[in-house]
């Protein structure tokens, strides 16, 4: 029963993996478009329910909180903190309370 639920890519897959590959690491595609292409040789297709492509969440390293913090507060309210980072050195609870509640 496993055999009939395993379809095995077809060599044109490969080929376009590794055209696509080479694409990505010249620059000349996108990581989105490069991950959507590894989600459909994966199967994974947009509109069906049960296979929708996965995509991971990122977030741009690039620059310390220092540096953006002015943009982030600005986008997050004045609250956010660390350039809109949380501060994972503190609980939640320690941060909505407050040291004095310790």
């Amino acid at each position: 029963r496993l055999a009939l639920l395993y379809q095995p890519r077809a060599p044109c897959c490969k080929a376009a993996y590794m055209s696509a590959m080479g694409a990505w690491r010249r620059g000349a595609m996108s990581n989105y478009d490069y991950l959507l292409l590894l989600n459909e040789l994966a199967g994974r297709r947009a509109g069906d329910i049960s296979f929708l492509p996965t995509l991971p969440w990122v977030i741009d390293m690039t620059t310390p909180p220092e540096e953006g913090a002015s943009d982030c507060a600005a986008a997050q309210g004045a609250d956010a903190g660390m350039g809109g980072w949380r501060d994972l050195t503190k609980s939640k609870w320690r941060l909505s309370k407050g040291d004095e509640q310790l």
